[in-house]
């Protein structure tokens, strides 16, 4: 799927927003004290939680380093002319 650099800085945008989400949520739990009921029990515990969450934040920050990769390649094949010399963006 191709995306506009435009497209590309947007999806960056929201990325980073859902992670900044994440990493708070996941530090609610991580610094839980122990003698405390585990509040996701049910949903196999807060180990269980954080380590899916964790996984999900390592694909989310490899996503947007494909991005910035997309964009950083798409700006090398793109050249403009400034006073009769062709230069990279």
């Amino acid at each position: 799927m191709k995306l506009t650099i435009t497209e590309a800085l947007a999806q960056i945008k929201t990325i980073n927003k859902r992670l900044t989400k994440m990493r708070e949520t996941v530090q609610l739990y991580i610094a839980r004290q122990e003698r405390m009921k585990d509040p996701l029990l049910a949903d196999g515990g807060s180990v269980q939680y954080i380590a899916r969450e964790r996984q999900s934040i390592a694909d989310l920050e490899q996503r947007v380093v494909e991005l910035r990769r997309g964009i950083a390649a798409a700006n090398a094949r793109t050249t403009i002319v400034i006073n009769g010399e062709g230069r990279s963006i």
